[in-house]
């Protein structure tokens, strides 16, 4: 299986996304590494598995989606309003993979004009800036400054994500990007999540541990602050319990899976749809999208309003938007054993009867449609 760029894209050569391929390979093969330690003494089996060198089977698709919104922002602000203030004042803030700038219009009351919202990682540009520089600075040129210069981006022969140009605050300036840069929002992060909470686990009575948080107390991987580690290891880890073994689907990447415009109302009354548009990616694939007036109207954004409070902040469009991760779910050749928390075998054994020692490998053990949405 050859994956293509993220948000199939097209826009790299042949031999560029062989490349690409190479790059992703790498870091499958380095999370599965990391996801074999976890077991204890390691038998080097693992449950995340590489469609770039190994593929075939009947893998069927698996869709986690979760809430742009940041939960721990939420849960620690005093105030809604508050919140919104906070994780729209820094992006360090913004960690759900998904992350926003937003441009204000100091003549007008400093009223919202325009956000923009990215889900795209930093591996991508990384490797643009690795095989295909011209390209990472036209991208830059076109969504973010004309007079943005190679050598703002790249340093030391390394990119560095957190330019003057991508994370402008850092000079004191809001509302451009080009990509997500808080330091968790990446691509990899995503994978090692995954692939280490890929194990069954058994608390000390050897009974299933299944729920989000217990499940993230137990196994290390990401924060039980989110709304996304948590839900994505739990749902990656029943997958895994269920007899699977578990890749990403292609196009890889995190994206915004549906913007929910039900309790917006604009000023003239027209459609909220009017309000965005899909600049990187597609309707299916949203990378990048940006929320303005349309052309023709004398209102700003901030004229919009959302549950009938006028939009002050980016983060109130973050709490409708979803965001997603599309898995791929195939037979495995064994099931799982079930790893204590401290990371050694249980005694119970694998999670199937004693002897079922192998699993039928003609069929998934999961539907063909699976969406698998954050209750949070």
């Amino acid at each position: 299986m050859a994956y293509s760029e993220p948000g199939k894209l097209n826009e790299l050569d042949a031999g560029q996304l062989a490349k690409w391929n190479d790059t992703l390979s790498r870091i499958l093969v380095r999370q599965a590494a990391l996801a074999a330690q976890q077991e204890i003494p390691s038998s080097g089996r693992v449950w995340l598995y590489n469609p770039i060198v190994s593929g075939g089977g009947q893998p069927v698709e698996a869709t986690i989606t979760w809430k742009a919104f940041p939960k721990r922002i939420a849960d620690e602000a005093p105030t809604i309003a508050k919140a919104w203030q906070r994780a729209d004042d820094s992006r360090n803030n913004q960690e759900e993979y998904c992350e926003w700038e937003i441009v204000r219009d100091p003549a007008q009351q400093n009223r919202v004009v325009r956000v923009t919202f990215s889900c795209e990682t930093e591996d991508y540009y990384r490797f643009l800036a690795e095989n295909s520089p011209e390209l990472l600075l036209a991208l830059y040129k076109k969504h973010v400054s004309p007079n943005v210069k190679l050598e703002d981006l790249i340093s030391g022969g390394d990119y560095v994500p957190q330019n003057r140009w991508n994370y402008p605050q850092t000079v004191g300036a809001h509302g451009v990007l080009i990509h997500m840069a808080q330091r968790n929002n990446t691509f990899e992060a995503a994978v090692n999540l995954a692939s280490v909470a890929s194990w069954p686990r058994v608390d000390d009575a050897g009974r299933p541990i299944t729920g989000e948080q217990p499940l993230i107390a137990c196994s290390p991987f990401g924060d039980a602050r989110r709304h996304s580690d948590p839900h994505i290891g739990a749902e990656i880890n029943a997958l895994v319990r269920a007899g699977n073994e578990v890749s990403f689907a292609d196009p890889v990447g995190l994206y915004m899976h549906e913007i929910d415009q039900s309790d917006w109302e604009t000023p003239d009354g027209s459609s909220p749809t009017n309000w965005f548009r899909v600049v990187r990616g597609n309707a299916d694939f949203m990378l990048r999208v940006v929320f303005e007036a349309p052309p023709g109207t004398d209102a700003v954004l901030g004229d919009v309003k959302i549950g009938g409070r006028k939009i002050q902040f980016g983060g109130q469009i973050a709490e409708t938007i979803t965001i997603r991760l599309r898995g791929l779910a195939r037979p495995a050749q064994a099931p799982a054993p079930n790893l204590t928390c401290g990371g050694s075998r249980s005694p119970a054994g694998g999670i199937l009867a004693a002897d079922s020692t192998r699993l039928d490998a003609s069929a998934s053990r999961v539907p063909q449609s699976v969406v698998l949405m954050s209750s949070e």
